[in-house]
């Protein structure tokens, strides 16, 4: 029962250390996909836009869409 405990308490620094530097801010930028908000304009109201965001860069915006273009003309 010790060593397992020891096992655990010697892994938990770098599971620390993943979850602040990768995971955390991945489950954050997802949480503020689903917002508006400007980051450059503090007092701007904030508020829960659910799917909008996406709608609008996957239906309404030609930019997105050239962009997934020149990805895959890069990548191939």
């Amino acid at each position: 029962m010790r060593d397992r405990t020891l096992k655990y308490l010697l892994v938990l620094p770098a599971v620390i250390v993943v979850f602040a530097t990768a995971i955390w801010p991945l489950m954050e930028s997802l949480r503020l996909s689903f917002t508006i908000g400007r980051l450059t304009k503090p007092n701007f109201p904030q508020g829960y836009l659910g799917f909008e965001n996406y709608t609008w860069a996957f239906l309404e915006e030609p930019a997105f869409w050239n962009s997934v273009q020149v990805t895959a003309v890069y990548t191939v």
